[in-house]
């Protein structure tokens, strides 16, 4: 049985007039006192709509890093769902969230009768408003937290063909991942800033383009060979130059994936039946978007179940005003990326086993 099916739904809580204290990740950005990007308060309106619809009394905590109040995000929500709502404040400003104090879930835990999480993004950790709570209510999940489990396990038990691309930086953290979808994806492209360290593995000059030095030995050792993974065939360096991959310059950097790249990964996608997507192709911040950019109108045109995780690429998808072309987009990037490592994590497992 798929885990989807074992996690305990707020559908089948019993929940008028109670007090429900719902987890939230809504940690998004605030300028200048105004949340900036609603994403993942909109991903999480149907749990708190299902909630006041059933007169339940939802109370709701997240935390917002840098620390600072909720204030604008409760603005915001309250402007969406046109009603005033009980939030409870940052949950980071106490100490005893990340250590999973259990004074301090306890406190939580004395403002409601049970708990939702609907915070799949923040469940990858083993904080007190996750794992806490769930050993003291009875626990359940929310609506966008089952429908975030039902899609990512598609990829765990994946339609062929199946294609995977992973880019954004920290290989390290990228490495379960890659090795679960060497058994089950048919080609994995490598790409962003993880695949500097990958072509410099396998002998390319990078010129002065950082590389993850700690990680060549594993990726000689175990990646090189592997007919399934696929490394950019052309790059773009500094001053937006393309390069094919194996002429680069000693004072280049790479800053992007290159045109050819992106229509090889077309050829794949064009052929595939899910495609899982996790990370930038560019360095964004610095202005090398093409990339990302293009690959976007190349999935979002796709036939294919195109899944998207990681806060950059969303942002660059919502600036284009493609995120209806997409079959899913997470609202976690670290959490899916543990998720999919072996389909757990603190925050599903403390809600399987809460009594209720």
């Amino acid at each position: 049985m798929k885990l989807y099916h074992k996690l305990p739904s707020i559908k089948n809580a019993r929940v008028r007039g109670k007090r429900v204290l719902v987890r939230c990740d809504f940690n998004v950005p605030i300028t200048n006192g105004r949340v900036a990007d609603d994403f993942r308060i909109r991903a999480s309106l149907p749990t708190l709509i299902w909630l006041f619809k059933h007169k339940a009394h939802p109370v709701l905590i997240t935390h917002l890093d840098p620390i600072r109040s909720v204030k604008p995000v409760r603005a915001r929500l309250e402007q969406l769902l046109k009603r005033p709502v009980q939030f409870l404040e940052n949950v980071r400003f106490h100490k005893g969230e990340k250590t999973n104090s259990r004074r301090f879930a306890a406190y939580l835990a004395s403002f409601g009768d049970m708990y939702v999480n609907d915070a799949f993004s923040a469940s990858h950790r083993p904080h007190a408003s996750i794992i806490g709570i769930p050993q003291l209510l009875p626990s359940y999940a929310g609506f966008l937290f089952l429908k975030e489990i039902k899609i990512l396990e598609e990829a765990l038990y994946p339609p062929r063909p199946f294609l995977c691309i992973l880019g954004g930086m920290k290989l390290e953290t990228k490495l379960s991942v890659l090795e679960r979808f060497l058994k089950k994806a048919d080609h994995i492209v490598i790409v962003g800033a993880i695949a500097n360290t990958f072509l410099h593995a396998k002998g390319y000059l990078v010129g002065k383009t950082k590389v993850e030095k700690n990680m060549i030995s594993t990726i000689q050792q175990r990646y090189l060979k592997k007919k399934k993974i696929q490394l950019p065939i052309d790059v773009v360096v500094t001053k937006h130059v393309v390069r094919e991959a194996n002429s680069i310059k000693k004072n280049d950097m790479i800053f992007d994936a290159g045109p050819r790249t992106i229509q090889l990964i077309a050829l794949y996608a064009k052929k595939s039946k899910l495609v899982l997507w996790n990370g930038p192709l560019g360095l964004i911040e610095k202005g090398y978007v093409k990339g990302t950019e293009d690959l976007i109108r190349v999935l979002g045109a796709s036939k294919a179940r195109v899944v998207v995780g990681g806060g950059d690429t969303h942002a660059v998808i919502k600036r284009m005003k493609k995120e209806h072309q997409f079959y899913h987009i997470s609202t976690g990037g670290g959490a899916m990326l543990e998720f999919l490592e072996d389909g757990r994590m603190p925050g599903i497992d403390a809600l399987l086993k809460s009594k209720r």
